[in-house]
């Protein structure tokens, strides 16, 4: 396991969290005859993606762990499924996109995608 944690912030927005898997294969095409696919990983990894309801401080908290902590998304980090409470060593897919949300001075949904490694 990594030795960075996700910092405490809410759970996903209700309707916003989605859990898929990482194509385990690379396929290639030979001169004839059909594609070849192999393994790439010796077990299935797991992609999630979710939004996050965040006050103005909760985005910095998130925003600073990005930049900071993981060096702009390169480290990985432990992350707890918010429904299993299973904890899974992961990376950001990109960075956390913030949306300020209308007719509020202090709320933001996140978007986030991580990547099991």
């Amino acid at each position: 396991m990594a030795d960075i944690d996700f910092p405490a912030l809410p759970n996903p927005a209700g309707g916003s969290f989605s859990e898929s898997e990482v194509p385990s294969w690379v396929e290639d095409r030979g001169e004839v005859g059909p594609p070849r696919r192999r393994n790439r990983f010796t077990r299935s990894l797991e992609s999630f993606s979710f939004a996050l309801q965040l006050t103005n401080a909760q985005k910095e908290i998130l925003m600073d762990f990005y930049q900071a902590d993981l060096a702009r998304g390169v480290k990985a980090f432990n992350w707890t499924h918010p429904t299993t409470q299973k904890v899974h060593e992961v990376q950001f897919v990109q960075r956390p996109q913030p949306t300020h949300l209308s007719g509020s001075i202090d709320l933001w949904e996140v978007a986030i995608s991580l990547q099991e490694i």
